[in-house]
């Protein structure tokens, strides 16, 4: 089919937009090249985190690249004490997370950065744990961020009661989120017996429960 008012195929591509995607697919490579070659040098510098956070701004799914900003990271900052350092990690993985919610290699890094790299911090758990909730929100099937808050709530001590009642207000608002059934099997085992069973098992959760501020802080 045509378009009658510009007379051509619908859905195609203009010339000016073919180059300038191709340009553009050009300079990706070229950083991506670029970046890589400074890992094959082991340069571990400023210069290198710019370069891969050009690159990984582009495209987060770059795993190569994550593998080298960790070993960057530590050459740099072996026990993760800079927190402008810090703060650049979770800025970088946070935009990576809006262009894709569920990438793998974003979650890992911040994961790392959180709970293995920076030195345990009062404030930086409970804002992670209020993240996971607001990207849970957005899709509360996103078994990546229920995997994150998992081992989060693990770190932090959040109380296994505390992290059910989450659970079951999910699993309330729509009862075929496997991705909170499989959270709550994680959860029934830490909890003895007679706790947190009033839930949506038998029937009484999700009317009450609120997933907001429940084991946040």
């Amino acid at each position: 089919p045509t378009s009658a008012m510009h007379n051509r195929k619908r859905g195609s591509i203009s010339a000016a937009k073919q180059a300038a995607l191709k340009e553009r697919g050009a300079q990706y490579a070229a950083l991506s090249r670029g970046a890589m070659a400074m890992r094959v040098a082991r340069q571990y510098d400023g210069a290198a985190l710019d370069a891969t956070a050009k690159v990984l701004g582009v495209n987060p799914e770059h795993y190569s690249l994550w593998n080298y900003r960790r070993e960057i990271l530590l050459a740099l900052h072996p026990h993760g004490e800079d927190e402008g350092a810090v703060a650049a990690e979770l800025e970088l993985t946070q935009a990576g997370l809006t262009a894709n919610p569920k990438s793998y290699c974003v979650w890992h890094h911040r994961r790392w950065v959180v709970t293995v790299w920076a030195p345990p911090s009062a404030e930086r758990l409970p804002r992670e744990l209020k993240l996971c909730a607001k990207l849970l929100e957005m899709d509360a099937r996103n078994f990546h961020c229920w995997g994150y808050r998992r081992h989060l709530a693990g770190v932090a001590s959040s109380p296994p009661a505390a992290e059910l009642r989450f659970t079951d207000a999910k699993i309330g608002a729509d009862f075929s989120n496997y991705s909170a059934w499989h959270q709550r099997a994680h959860l029934r085992p830490l909890l003895g017996d007679g706790d947190g069973l009033g839930g949506t098992a038998r029937g009484g959760a999700g009317a009450g429960g609120s997933a907001e501020g429940v084991a946040i802080v």
